[in-house]
C-alpha cells in the first residue's frame, strides 16, 4: 500500500454518475466530490469507496434509482449514514467482514440519500480490494 506522501494524485470524474440501460463503476484511486448524484434506469452502478479520496469530511452521495441495482463498498474507518435513503418498492442487502472495525466518531462519513424504486442497494462493508 503506498504512503499518502507517495500515492498517486486520485482520478477527478464527473460528481454525475448515470447508468440508463447499462452499467457503470467506479472504483479504484478516484475523488470523491462533496455531492455526488447518481443516476439508475435499468441499470447497474458500482461504486467502490475502498480506495477513493473522499474530497471533505463528510461526502453525499444522492442515489435515483429505478428497476436498477446499486453496489456501494465502504473502507474501513468510514462511517456510512444511510437514514436519507428511502426505498419505496425497493430494498437493501448488508454484508460487513466479520474482522470489520466500528470507525471512530471523527471518522470521514459517507452519506447515502435518495430513493429506490423498484431497486435494489447492496452495500458491503469489507477490507479486500
Amino acid at each position: 500500500m503506498n504512503s499518502p506522501e507517495t500515492s498517486p494524485r486520485p482520478r477527478r470524474e464527473s460528481a454525475n454518475i448515470s447508468a440508463v440501460f447499462t452499467k457503470v463503476e467506479r472504483s479504484g484511486r478516484w475523488l470523491v466530490e462533496p455531492d455526488t448524484a447518481v443516476r439508475v434506469v435499468f441499470g447497474r452502478a458500482e461504486l467502490d469507496f475502498r480506495q477513493a479520496v473522499l474530497s471533505s469530511q463528510e461526502v453525499t452521495v444522492t442515489i435515483r434509482c429505478l428497476f436498477g441495482g446499486v453496489t456501494v463498498k465502504i473502507p474501513p474507518g468510514v462511517k456510512l449514514d444511510i437514514a436519507s435513503l428511502t426505498p419505496p418498492l425497493g430494498g437493501f442487502a448488508f454484508s460487513q467482514d466479520q474482522n470489520y472495525g466500528q470507525p471512530g466518531d471523527d471518522a470521514p462519513t459517507i452519506r447515502l440519500s435518495g430513493s429506490l424504486l423498484l431497486g435494489k442497494l447492496d452495500i458491503r462493508r469489507d477490507q479486500a480490494v
